[in-house]
């Protein structure tokens, strides 16, 4: 069966809209996952510098309660799957994990702090 020029340059504009919009849904859809996964990492380092600052004084003088007031908050976040708290020895302070399942990024903040003598810390001050 032959096909007349009609037929043939509808089956074209066809194929070409097909395609056309085939590649337009797979642009659209590898940028929002990219876009996704940038504003994830954006909001879970910020969230771990954050965690990090308001515990630090926490694990310092390692007051278990306050830690697990504020690690336990962290977890209300939709996003969280775990959360952890080591001392610089690898002791854990903090560790529980929602039900949640799929892939998932590890995001670590270290907390750091130097002592220093009364008398620096006074002389500084004045």
């Amino acid at each position: 069966m032959r096909l007349t020029l009609i037929p043939k340059i509808i089956l074209t504009v066809i194929i070409f809209v097909v395609v056309s919009m085939t590649v337009i849904i797979i642009f659209n859809v590898t940028y929002d996952v990219n876009d996704y996964n940038e504003d994830l990492d954006e909001k879970m380092n910020m969230l771990s510098t954050n965690i990090s600052d308001n515990i630090s004084y926490f694990v310092l003088v390692g007051d278990k309660t306050h830690i697990d007031r504020i690690s336990e908050s962290a977890l209300l976040q939709k996003d969280i799957i775990s959360c952890r708290v080591t001392d610089k020895f690898g002791k854990e302070m903090f560790s529980k994990k929602n039900n949640i399942s799929g892939p998932a990024r590890t995001v670590t903040a270290e907390i750091s702090a130097e002592l220093t003598e009364k008398g620096e810390e006074h002389d500084d001050l004045l």
